[in-house]
């Protein structure tokens, strides 16, 4: 058990992990935006029952405890492994520059420190302040915020936050795979397609939600 606690806290160690828990978060993404779709169906109806089906099964709660401590451990993991990369290359980006590094690596810490932002903002919104409040019309609660939340704005910072996860994940699934060895040259290029995929696919999914309210609705 102790070689194993020492892998972990290793920097290898500290990269599976968030490799891991990466991908954790990506099905949640999938299973999020699936859920989301339903309120474009009707007058919001059925996305209020699915709000209402997810916020009272008890297991979801375990669940929803569950994912926490993966984006925990996902952000603590990045935060700890940057400051480890900006402690052994003090010359920073001219350090990466020389060496080739993808340019999409070198903003990753920037992008997820957006999400980690829009996060906060986001479950303070339509976590603590509707579902914690016991609003059961959580599809008046997200037009409202898409349509005037804000002064008018919290649409335009959803749609900014989503472009940083899409940049996020560009190199972030790519490199997952890489870390978890399931890279190799006959399937690189599926993965790459994959990746790029998903990464511009599920946040444009995403945001066509805020669009639809504050535009169209």
């Amino acid at each position: 058990m102790k070689w194993f606690l020492q892998f972990l806290v290793s920097s290898i160690g500290r990269k599976i992990l968030m490799s891991l828990s990466g991908f954790v978060l990506m099905f949640f993404l999938v299973f999020h935006l699936s859920a989301n779709m339903t309120i474009l169906r009707g007058n919001g109806e059925l996305f209020n029952q699915v709000a209402q089906v997810l916020s009272s099964v008890h297991v979801l709660r375990i669940l929803e405890a569950l994912l926490v401590l993966f984006f925990a451990l996902h952000i603590v993991q990045a935060y700890y492994l940057r400051y480890l990369e900006a402690k052994a290359r003090p010359k920073g980006y001219a350090m990466r520059k020389q060496f080739g590094t993808n340019p999409a690596s070198l903003i990753m810490i920037y992008t997820g420190s957006i999400i980690l932002l829009f996060l906060v903002f986001h479950i303070k919104m339509f976590f603590v302040d509707v579902r914690m409040a016991g609003n059961h019309d959580m599809y008046s609660a997200v037009r409202d915020a898409f349509k005037t939340g804000w002064n008018g704005w919290h649409w335009l910072f959803t749609v900014a936050s989503l472009a940083a996860l899409s940049f996020h994940l560009v190199h972030g699934a790519e490199s997952a795979f890489q870390t978890l060895g399931l890279r190799h040259k006959k399937y690189t290029p599926f993965i790459r397609l994959f990746a790029i995929t998903f990464a511009v696919l599920i946040p444009a999914a995403f945001a066509v939600l805020p669009v639809y309210f504050h535009f169209f609705k």
